[in-house]
């Protein structure tokens, strides 16, 4: 026993003991439970003046186990010497990344904060009036019904709705200036916004890299330290699309502290998971509440057990606030409003029942003179709404919460004086009261903290991003070049698709280049090769462009890269692929048929492949950044047809009604086949071949031999078409297209702000 309490006594540093820790080691969250030597001495029958000296600081033991019951014995679980080395190593790491370090911890408060939008010719309120407080070092839950306005509040106070917003939001009293607090915060959707051609260990240089000025070492050190910290070190080779739900979420929260933000939100970070990983995520959010940071997240009924991990409660519905104080008082509060929670009943459960106006959740007996004049409008949730949101507005609730804490703050005051008279030396009551400052302190610490708030100063960069453009660029072209390069089903399809196509086109149309019996039909593979270009370089970008947005609004709305950076690196990434395959198809088209073997022919045909499939891509783009997945995919082939409808091939530019000979200006499809048809058929091309022998059954027979270029050129209207002009026009729609995706780029990025 004597051995076993020396090594609890083993000396760890620790940071100053808040309320909220202590309030996390009676509700079994992540923390560490405080055992005092004296104590341990005591239980094991040791002498406590033996280890008095090192009884100065207060210990922590890793503790995962849950609390025991109220009134039940606490069993200590002794760790064995390897559990006690493991935490000690890791315990610098956790230091450094857990806790917020170099920065100043940011309080949140808002005031009439309001929240609406229109439908129609109304004005619809989402959130009337809510004022609340949010302070480092608590976790926050933000809870309501479906529709209640949560995950609006959540992206109003990060930053991510600022327009049709009333109301003041203040950080450390002081207004909100959006573009400092979002460097110095960070929002984690709900989704798992991954890569998912990237490992974890990739992921996170990638991210190190972009937000941090350090030398290579030390930022392969702290992303090391953070996947071990997280848990993440035994995956970190792993794609993140081979990931579980919990490590996805993870490695979302282990990008974002490598910025080591000061104000953390998340959106539901436990939706989707199972009861263990649901455990591990919020465990890993009271952490870093713990830290010193401010963790808001929202979240839908959580079980009793996470329930209890939360500090703090602001509990909304249909856009106002019923609830605002300790997680722990919420249960007196509705009793002491007529609303007794049955001792079998999850808290959240029977709240969110009540106020949907479930017929069970009745107001129980009488709770003063306020509950007994609404004990009868509260029988249904929309009374209930009102009378909890008034007693909220009036303060009532406020009134309700000092006199909770200070209830609490007296309960525990009189359980430290019991522990002071039971301790029967000056050294073990000396350390009994130590045990007791801890919570008085903190009371100390946040008034202090509330009187500096307006004095203290964001401590964000002075330019818009952690590093240069050129880096970002840098980074963001390797990280989309991987991406290309591992999503192995879409390359290979690419690659194969235009082989076997190319393949097959040159069967069809063998040999027919110089025919002069088969130029109609040689027209038609000419179209067909801009046709094929334009689909297979529009619409994958349609199907994959509106997926990648999300993840670039994330990171790019928390401060990651700028949209210029992006962009160029999203254009460039794919340029290599963009003019492989059209080479690859083309070559295959151009010998295989017999076009004329001519070298500046031969180039001028791959140049115009290769530029119809850049303006095509480029279109695509536009139509992914501007809609989203499902538009995209109608509006892609939807969009196709008038371009071919005008190209000329179908219809020639003199035989269209002079009211629409305009649209045709707009189709690029036009000039890429009136440049195709000069190339192979311009250019003082001698006359073709015409066969004399030609049987007299064959098909061909019918049709006159074009043996003249020229006379071809001018029955598709091209005689007067211009390669260089045609050349000319494809790089304006390349340049214009692409320069009308970066606008709404910058719009949507704007918009979400």
């Amino acid at each position: 026993a004597s051995s076993k309490a020396k090594l609890l006594c083993i000396q760890m540093p620790e940071p100053k003991k808040s309320k909220s820790r202590g309030k996390a080691a009676k509700s079994g969250g992540p923390a560490v439970l405080s055992v005092s030597c004296e104590q341990q001495a005591a239980s094991s029958g040791t002498n406590p003046a033996a280890t008095a000296k090192a009884a100065d600081k207060e210990e922590t033991v890793p503790l995962r186990s849950n609390p025991p019951p109220d009134g039940a014995s606490t069993a200590i679980n002794m760790p064995t010497d390897n559990d006690l080395k493991s935490s000690y190593n890791s315990l610098k790491g956790k230091e450094m990344f857990l806790r917020l370090q170099g920065k100043t911890p940011l309080t949140l408060e808002f005031k009439n904060l309001s929240y609406y939008v229109r439908v129609r010719n109304a004005q619809k309120t989402i959130l009337d009036s809510l004022n609340g407080k949010f302070k480092p070092g608590r976790l926050v839950a933000l809870m309501g019904p479906s529709g209640a306005g949560k995950s609006s509040l959540t992206n109003v106070l990060a930053g991510y709705i600022s327009k049709n917003v009333e109301g003041d939001i203040l950080v450390n009293g002081q207004i909100r200036n959006l573009r400092k607090f979002r460097k110095n915060s960070c929002y984690i959707m709900q989704e798992d916004l991954l890569l998912p051609h990237l490992s974890v260990y990739e992921s996170m240089t990638c991210s190190a890299n972009l937000r941090l000025c350090e030398p290579a070492e030390k930022k392969e050190a702290m992303v090391r330290t953070i996947l071990d910290v997280l848990g993440l070190a035994e995956c970190s080779s792993t794609r993140a699309s081979s990931l579980s739900g919990g490590q996805k979420k993870r490695l979302a929260i282990a990008q974002e502290l490598l910025s080591n933000p000061p104000i953390m939100f998340f959106d539901e970070p436990t939706s989707g998971l199972d009861s263990a990983s649901c455990f591990q995520c919020v465990s890993l959010l009271k952490e870093l509440a713990l830290g010193g940071r401010t963790i808001v997240c929202t979240i839908h009924q959580p079980s009793a057990k996470l329930f209890e991990m939360f500090d703090q409660l602001y509990f909304v519905a249909k856009g106002r606030c019923l609830y605002n104080g300790p997680a722990g008082a919420v249960v007196p509060y509705l009793a002491s409003r007529g609303f007794v929670c049955p001792s079998y009943h999850n808290p959240t459960d029977y709240f969110m029942e009540a106020v949907c106006g479930d017929d069970s959740t009745t107001p129980v007996g009488d709770a003063g003179e306020d509950s007994a004049t609404t004990d009868g409008d509260q029988q249904k949730g929309e009374c209930m709404v009102t009378a909890l949101a008034e007693a909220v507005r009036s303060g009532q609730c406020a009134e309700f919460m000092r006199a909770y804490k200070s209830a609490v703050a007296k309960e525990k005051a009189d359980a430290a004086i019991l522990a002071d008279n039971a301790s029967a030396t000056s050294s073990s009551s000396s350390s009994a009261n130590s045990n007791k400052n801890p919570d008085q302190s903190l009371a100390n610490n946040d008034s202090d903290s509330n009187a500096n708030e307006s004095s203290v100063k964001d401590d964000s960069r002075t330019g818009h991003f952690s590093t240069g453009t050129l880096n970002q660029f840098r980074v963001l072209y390797v990280r989309t070049f991987l991406s290309i390069i591992r999503d192995t089903q879409l390359t290979r399809l690419r690659l194969l698709s235009h082989v076997s196509v190319g393949l097959l086109i040159g069967m069809l149309y063998f040999k027919i280049g110089n025919d002069g019996l088969k130029v109609q039909s040689n027209a038609g593979c000419l179209f067909f090769c801009m046709l094929f270009l334009m689909f297979t370089a529009l619409m994958p970008t349609v199907l994959t462009f509106p997926m990648e947005m999300n993840i670039f609004l994330r990171e790019h709305l928390n401060y990651w890269y700028s949209v210029k950076a992006y962009y160029l690196a999203k254009t460039l990434a794919d340029l290599p692929f963009q003019v492989i395959f059209p080479v690859i198809y083309g070559t295959i088209v151009y010998f295989m048929t017999a076009q004329p073997l001519e070298f500046m022919r031969y180039f001028l045909f791959l140049t115009i492949c290769v530029q119809t499939s850049l303006v095509a891509q480029s279109f695509g783009l536009l139509i992914g950044a501007a809609t989203n997945l499902e538009s995209a995919i109608f509006l892609g082939p939807v969009t196709a047809i008038p371009i071919l409808l005008f190209s000329g091939f179908f219809v020639t530019f003199s035989t269209i009604p002079v009211y629409l000979q305009w649209l045709s200006y707009c189709s690029y499809v036009r000039y890429a086949f009136e440049a195709v048809l000069q190339i192979i058929y311009g250019m003082n091309r001698n006359h073709l071949e015409c066969n004399p022998d030609a049987s007299a059954d064959s098909s061909e027979s019918l049709a006159p031999c074009l043996s003249d270029p020229d006379f071809f050129l001018k029955f598709f209207s091209a005689d007067g078409a211009k390669i260089y002009v045609d050349f000319i026009v494809l790089c304006m729609f390349f340049v214009i297209l692409r320069g009308l995706c970066f606008l709404i780029l910058k719009f949507r990025t704007r918009a979400s702000r």
